[in-house]
């Protein structure tokens, strides 16, 4: 019985929004009720992806500071002029305006884990969504 009413309602809304230029306001608000229910799932999966790569930046730098500081032995080891490091600095200045991002945005300057403070932003990101 309610099927059929909203079925009646939404022929004729669809009749009276026919026209060009017009929104239909029954599409519209299905459309809204099908993003609002949509929303946490999105949500979810903005936090594992942020999360996911914040896992790969960590690893990232882990190997390249180890990469850079045995790039120096060698180096030094070889009597070679040191290796220029504008690119290892870049990366670190990155990493470190992350890093700062995290803890702008955690609470109030508490020591948290890293994994605190990624599900922080996480949380913060999917909040502006």
């Amino acid at each position: 019985m309610l099927d059929q009413i909203a079925h009646k309602l939404e022929e004729e809304a669809e009749r009276r929004f026919s026209r060009a230029g017009e929104v239909n306001p029954v599409l519209l608000a299905k459309r809204v009720r099908k993003l609002a229910s949509e929303m946490p799932e999105l949500q979810a999966a903005c936090r594992d992806l942020l999360s996911s790569k914040q896992g790969l930046v960590d690893a990232a730098q882990r190997q390249l500071a180890a990469n850079y500081t045995r790039l120096q032995q060698l180096c030094a080891a070889a009597g070679a002029p040191p290796p220029d490091d504008a690119s290892f600095r870049s990366f670190q200045t990155s990493v470190g305006e992350w890093s700062s991002m995290l803890h702008h945005h955690s609470a109030a300057g508490q020591q948290m884990s890293r994994q605190d403070l990624n599900a922080a932003l996480a949380r913060v990101a999917t909040s502006h969504v």
